[in-house]
């Protein structure tokens, strides 16, 4: 399952966060939910025998052409469901590098306790103990609490005193803004698994959390307040998001289905069905008349939210060839900007159900997008290190901005005309949106950047990552 510490194999294919997996090949498997395309591609371009995936994984690779993939999983026996394989070896017949490889040195290769060559309990991959201490960190507030990574994080559009992370650790915090918040407001316990998705209320008052132990649960912002659980969906919570005036909530299962509840007493208004694989992304339209929401099958559905009515379908020949990785609607909530595993970006009419163009030129997948209403420009981040910034009327790129590892997170300036980005090479970027020049970099991260979210006064970002930490930077 998505950063599961158990695997959920009819989930592994539909990753919302491919470029969360281990990294190099070499180090070890974190279970977090990875494609098994991008697992594959890594193994090929390496030493498949250094990489520990469960047997299937391996029967694909072995059975089919490099690159090629299979159109469903096969049928595993009960007793090698969740066994790790591992090639001896004496059962590697010929190494090969493929072109533009370079060879996998001793330093790449895990020992038996989870060490490697940068030193006797260093973790794989990460900068050792000097190195940390001379790295220069940016942040006003490093939020210090988990045990694991820290998946997702949450600002308040309306308050910016307050943050929230959430955890491989089935933990959420509540934390204050300030150098006087030393340790959390608040801690949330409740899920049973990994949570993978925050949301503040539009008044600010209410924080959502959803889990994959198919939870959402709702927590008083102030006090930490456990004042609701939502049941219903039969899979791990991939988003949670707020209705832009009340107390509505919708939430997108790996079980295919979205549902709606309200708040308030918790009873779910709607149940949406029509997607045939997990409900990666979904929002409610700006003007609250409408859902949109994103599939790892590739389609894109608006939904009547009053009926439960599906009123457009996005897919075929003119839309994405892959599964849908995240959407954004623009201010007028007409159109919606869609990022795929197909390396291209869409916006499609809400209101005529129509494909209006392809924003196409990035070499890998379209991890995140966002779209500045103003400028008329669309915003896309790639697993390929770049992010590009597009002109919506001639869906043209008007700058590529170059990043050293891929663009996990960006998200407009709600006035200026800058644009954030979030990389897992560890830094915070700000952009200028006319000259596509980078005006700032904001370190500290340890590890690679998961999420990131900013605060409704513009200045207070917050990250989330791979080092187990969060951070809090004042521009």
């Amino acid at each position: 399952g998505r950063y599961s510490t158990r695997p959920r194999w009819p989930a592994v294919c539909t990753s919302v966060a491919r470029w969360r997996c281990a990294g190099r090949v070499g180090d070890k498997w974190r279970r977090k939910r990875v494609s098994l395309r991008h697992l594959l591609r890594q193994s090929q371009a390496g030493r498949a025998a250094s990489l520990v995936l469960p047997r299937a994984a391996f029967r694909y690779e072995m059975a089919g052409a490099p690159g090629d993939l299979p159109t469903a999983l096969p049928e595993m026996e009960e007793d090698d469901t969740f066994e790790p394989a591992f090639i001896d070896e004496g059962e590697i017949m010929k190494e090969e590098l493929l072109e533009g490889d370079q060879d996998m040195e001793d330093e790449d290769e895990d020992d038996e306790d989870g060490t490697d060559a940068q030193g006797a309990g260093e973790p794989a991959g990460k900068p050792d103990s000097s190195q940390e201490e001379e790295m220069h960190d940016d942040a006003a507030q490093v939020l210090k609490a988990h045990t694991e990574p820290v998946f997702c994080v949450a600002a308040s559009s309306v308050r910016s005193d307050i943050v929230a992370t959430g955890g491989q650790d089935d933990v959420a915090y509540l934390w204050g803004v300030g150098s006087d918040h030393k340790e959390p407001l608040a801690t949330l316990r409740g899920h049973s698994d990994s949570i993978s998705a925050l949301a503040f209320s539009g008044d600010g008052q209410v924080l959502a959390s959803g889990g994959l132990d198919a939870q959402v649960k709702l927590w008083d912002a102030m006090t930490g307040e456990c004042v609701g659980t939502l049941d219903g969906p039969g899979g791990g919570i991939e988003f949670v998001k707020w209705h832009p005036k009340g107390r509505v909530l919708l939430a997108g299962s790996e079980d295919f289905t979205t549902w709606m509840w309200n708040a308030t007493d918790g009873v779910p208004m709607q149940v949406f069905t029509g997607h045939s694989q997990t409900v990666s992304c979904g929002d409610f339209t700006p003007d609250g008349k409408g859902i949109v929401t994103g599939s790892g099958d590739g389609t894109l559905r608006s939904w009547n939210p009053r009926t439960g009515e599906c009123v457009h379908t996005f897919q075929g020949h003119a839309f994405h060839h892959g599964g849908i990785t995240s959407l954004v609607c623009h201010e007028n909530s007409s159109i919606c900007l869609t990022g795929s595993q197909d390396n291209t970006a869409r916006l499609a009419s809400l209101q005529t159900g129509k494909v209006l163009g392809t924003l196409q030129g990035h070499k890998d997948e379209v991890e995140c997008v966002d779209i500045h209403a103003s400028m008329s420009l669309a915003i896309t981040g790639s697993a390929d290190t770049t992010m590009t910034v597009w002109d919506m009327n001639t869906f043209s790129p008007r700058s590529t901005c170059p990043h050293e590892g891929a663009v996990s997170k960006a998200l407009c300036h709600p006035t200026a005309p800058f644009v954030f980005t979030a990389s897992t090479d560890r830094q915070v970027r700000l952009w200028d949106l006319r000259s596509g020049i980078c005006e700032r970099v904001l370190k500290g991260s340890m590890d690679s950047i998961l999420d990131m979210a900013i605060a409704g006064d513009g200045r207070t970002i917050v990250i989330g990552g791979d080092d187990n930490q969060g951070r809090i930077f004042q521009l």
